[in-house]
């Protein structure tokens, strides 16, 4: 239902301003990220045809075709559609109605591990070709460490899935290497429209999506505080994006100092003073 409602408005969206039918990419890919992320509370497990809940979605995903043809500076749309359309639906609709998927697939079973490896795969396949691994390294590397620090600091949460507050190795393991945060940085973040489009600010929008969701995560003591911390840090980052080009093109500032001290003005030789001919060697 929500990747034909994003069928359906991405369509229409496109007909209205090129006068031509086009194929709805972007609205079915909108469409299935929220459906793969968002949840509404009352649905039986394993119930896979319900629609409980499914205004949720769909007004979740007008939302986020919304802000990819209204908000458009310069002609390109700042966030991502369905990340933006996430957090809206997350924040407004609230928990009592809506959550995201959980940060837990289940016990480390040949399931979650097949998983795993369908999500690394993917990811080289679609990000090596754009070179987009850098910017992977550039989040996962300080937000592993990030969230290593929270866990040793004795920061905890909790989760429907888990008998008492989930702390210490698994609070780091369930956070850092969830395969929710690998499909997030990897199928999320790397929105070819909504991301920087040099490497280094790329790798620049790595780090400050990761500083910006573990600082996020720092004071939150739930499940769904979590993944909305970590949904929101790249809307703040997608928000970002021209600070961050502007900041990657400046030179490092050794370099500029280098070249500043090598470009002063040296005072002339003395062969080249005026009144005096150079002297002879004898």
């Amino acid at each position: 239902m929500s990747i034909g409602v994003g069928a359906l408005i991405e369509g229409a969206m496109l007909y209205r301003r090129q006068h031509q039918l086009v194929w709805p990419a972007s609205g079915i890919l909108t469409g299935s990220g929220v459906a793969f992320i968002l949840r509404a509370s009352g649905t039986d497990n394993g119930d896979w045809w319900s629609l409980n809940g499914i205004g949720f979605f769909i007004v979740a995903v007008a939302f986020s075709l919304a802000s990819k043809h209204l908000i458009r500076p310069g002609g390109r749309h700042v966030f991502n559609p369905s990340n933006v359309g996430l957090v809206w639906a997350l924040l407004v609709i609230g928990p009592s109605q809506v959550f995201p998927q959980y940060l837990w697939w289940g016990p480390n079973a040949w399931a979650v591990a097949a998983s795993y490896g369908v999500i690394l795969a993917g990811a080289v396949w679609i990000l090596r070709p754009v070179r987009m691994m850098p910017m992977v390294a550039a989040f996962m590397v300080p937000f592993s460490v990030l969230i290593g620090i929270l866990g040793v600091l004795g920061q905890s949460f909790v989760a429907i899935w888990h008998d008492g507050p989930v702390g210490g190795l698994s609070y780091w393991l369930t956070v850092a290497l969830s395969p929710e945060v690998l499909v997030f940085v990897f199928f999320m973040m790397s929105d070819p429209q909504t991301a920087p489009r040099e490497p280094r600010a790329r790798v620049l929008y790595g780090v400050v999506t990761a500083v910006v969701a573990a600082g996020l995560i720092s004071f939150q003591p739930t499940e769904f505080g979590i993944k909305l911390a970590i949904l929101s840090s790249l809307t703040v980052a997608c928000a970002l994006v021209p600070l961050i080009e502007a900041a990657s093109r400046r030179p490092p500032l050794a370099p500029a100092l280098a070249c500043g001290c090598l470009g002063a003005r040296r005072p002339p030789a003395a062969s080249s003073w005026p009144g005096r001919s150079p002297r002879r060697r004898r």
